[in-house]
């Protein structure tokens, strides 16, 4: 199989120094030109994405830049697309049959792919003779071994016979083909890609192909952008999800009048917000369902106050102010904790319950029974 790589030192650059004909050669074939040129240093140094790109330009600006065409077949051989390369290699042999290296390519590829060895051979065409002008000179007429021309076109031949005369379409070719396809120029020569216009057009393309990647890199940030917001709200949607879960697991514990794990399960989402049906269940659970879970705890530390068990009277009381942050039973509440803190010895406590009554609740019923206890406390009465 063909080395596709080594390949490359049989393919130079096209010389762009086009003289006083300059202004004779349309856009498009000296744009062509270029991305030839630029797609040949590309692929020598590795970058052969950057090289098809170009390449691919090129052939669109010039569908008949045969050899842009060999060049681009030869990079997707390069890159292991043989597919693509095998298609390129086809359309140059439509264009021009006698295309040897095209021939060369798609035999080495098909070889490769299937393992026939049966080469495609190219199919004979008659020669092209061309008549000397009428207008030319005798000795100008071409000789007989001389009038074969491969079939090299360019877009403008068309554009050139309406105007000019056999013998200025014969000097037009010439220099087409000593400009444009003569592989024999010296490498050290050709491509010289500091003159001007060389380096405005490679200026024009370096933009272009940096708006392009910068438009797609812009497009990929609109949509990661757009994927973030979505992670958010899914992770929004879920965490609602959660909480609506265990509102509903609450409301079913209060339905089996599990009061003091009801409440505790409800202090965990107190503090969350719940729409539609949602906040109505939470809303009714929060009036009503924990005020029953209150007095129902309240009343069971009050058994055990009877009871002289102050130490479980006491551990009663504290859950129910966890649960509360006003209550329309407050002061008692303090006061049965402070009497507590009291007969268990802990007096700092049980003067803290009693001062909090007197300064935040002075109306209060409790309010000479705690004088009592802090003389009790504070006199030893």
């Amino acid at each position: 199989m063909i080395n596709f790589k080594k390949e490359l030192e049989e393919y130079s650059p096209i010389q762009l120094e086009f003289g006083e004909q300059e202004h004779e050669i349309p856009d498009n074939i000296k744009n062509s030109a270029i991305l030839y040129n630029k797609a040949l240093e590309n692929l020598k140094i590795g970058s052969e994405d950057i090289a098809i790109i170009g390449l691919k330009k090129a052939v669109s600006m010039n569908p008949e830049f045969l050899k842009a065409m060999n060049l681009l077949g030869l990079a997707y051989c390069i890159v292991n697309d043989f597919d693509s390369a095998a298609e390129v290699f086809r359309q140059v042999i439509d264009a021009e049959k006698n295309s040897v290296k095209a021939l060369e390519y798609l035999n080495s590829i098909s070889s490769a792919n299937t393992g026939d060895t049966k080469a495609i051979r190219p199919k004979k065409e008659k020669e092209i003779k061309l008549k000397p002008a009428k207008s030319a000179a005798p000795s100008a007429a071409p000789k007989e071994g001389d009038s074969t021309i491969k079939s090299f076109k360019f877009n403008t031949i068309n554009y050139l016979l309406g105007a000019a005369t056999g013998v200025a379409i014969i000097i037009f070719l010439g220099f087409i083909y000593f400009f444009f396809l003569d592989t024999g120029t010296d490498a050290g020569n050709a491509g010289n890609i500091n003159n001007p216009l060389d380096t405005a057009i490679s200026q024009r393309i370096r933009e272009e192909l940096e708006s392009e990647y910068k438009e797609q890199l812009a497009a990929k940030d609109n949509e990661i952008g757009k994927l973030e917001q979505d992670l958010e709200a899914a992770k929004e949607s879920a965490n609602y999800l959660k909480n609506v879960i265990l509102l509903n697991e609450v409301k079913h514990l209060f339905a089996l009048e599990e009061y003091e794990k009801a409440a505790d399960r409800f202090i965990e989402i107190k503090d969350l917000e719940f729409t539609g049906d949602d906040k109505k269940t939470f809303d009714k659970i929060k009036t009503d369902e924990m005020n029953k879970a209150i007095w129902s705890i309240y009343n069971q530390g009050l058994d055990y106050f009877k009871k002289a068990q102050y130490s479980q009277a006491l551990e009663r009381f504290v859950k129910v102010e966890g649960y509360v942050d006003e209550w329309s039973n407050m002061d008692w509440l303090l006061y049965h904790m402070g009497v507590c803190y009291k007969e268990l010895n802990d007096s700092r406590k049980a003067l803290e319950m009693f001062e909090k009554i007197k300064d935040e609740y002075q109306n209060s019923g409790t309010i000479q029974y705690v004088n009592y206890m802090i003389d009790q406390i504070t006199n030893k009465v």
